[in-house]
């Protein structure tokens, strides 16, 4: 699997979290009188640079796990031949 599928994978399936948390900050820092993301640049794109933050520094595991078990099951059937 490629780095764009790990990232539409992982988008896909934890989008609505991230958006929550992102607002929840949003709020918090707000509630701070910090603008951090109230910027143009944060309004046009959300919760994108929240996403792709998380995935640059989350393992996802599942995903690994699935993709080592199709190595072993690929390498064990060379060892058949």
């Amino acid at each position: 699997m490629s780095d764009i599928d790990y990232f539409d994978y992982f988008y896909t399936k934890y989008n609505t979290d991230i958006v929550d948390i992102f607002l929840k900050i949003k709020d918090y820092s707000n509630s701070f009188c910090l603008n951090f993301f109230n910027t143009k640049y944060q309004n046009k794109n959300g919760s994108l640079d929240l996403t792709e933050f998380l995935f640059e520094n989350i393992i996802l595991e599942e995903e690994i796990h699935n993709e080592s078990k199709e190595e072993n099951s690929h390498y064990n059937e060379e060892e058949e031949y």
